[in-house]
């Protein structure tokens, strides 16, 4: 299988989400279906942003709200804090998640390795976070679902150096 090496020489942390700059005009990206296993991740997030917020969540109707955007790019640029950035995923208001391609490039393989099952729901759970609490920032209830920017990042990390892509 080939995959494409691409050396990212951006010196940023690797994240995603608002407050992330990110504009949409940026990427190329269609609206798809979730993939069955998205629901599975929902319900998890859910269930954790329901016992540590108090908050008892409409958990179909909420996951229904989501548009779901998969980017061309194997990973999608931004900004953090003004530096460059490479993302896998970013959340945008009012219901918008980009992902980028690297992540259905993995699933089509069915390279389910034991690195993706830990990496993968990581990604795109946080950005479900940010859309299940409505904002761009990262309460201690990130932290507490193992979805924080510390783990989030070391997935990321990860997860675009499994895909072949390398980060410096």
């Amino acid at each position: 299988m080939k995959r494409a090496f691409l050396v990212l020489g951006f010196a940023a942390a690797l994240t995603a989400c608002e407050p992330a700059i990110f504009k949409p005009e940026w990427v190329h990206s269609e609206e798809i279906s979730p993939p069955e296993v998205f629901r599975k991740w929902w319900g998890e997030i859910c269930e954790c942003a329901e016992r540590e917020t108090g908050i008892k969540l409409d958990r179909e109707g909420r996951f229904k709200l989501i548009r779901w955007l998969k980017v061309a790019e194997d990973d999608i640029p931004c900004f953090i804090a003004e530096e460059s950035a490479r993302c896998v995923g970013v959340w945008k208001r009012p219901h918008d998640v980009y992902l980028a391609g690297i992540i259905f490039k993995m699933m089509s393989y069915g390279e389910w390795t034991d690195s993706y099952r830990i990496h993968a729901p990581r990604i795109v759970e946080h950005e479900m976070l940010h859309d299940i609490l409505q904002i761009g920032k990262h309460p201690p209830v990130f932290e507490r679902c193992g979805v924080g920017k510390a783990d989030r990042n070391a997935s990321v990390r990860a997860f675009l150096e499994l895909g072949g892509i390398m980060v410096r």
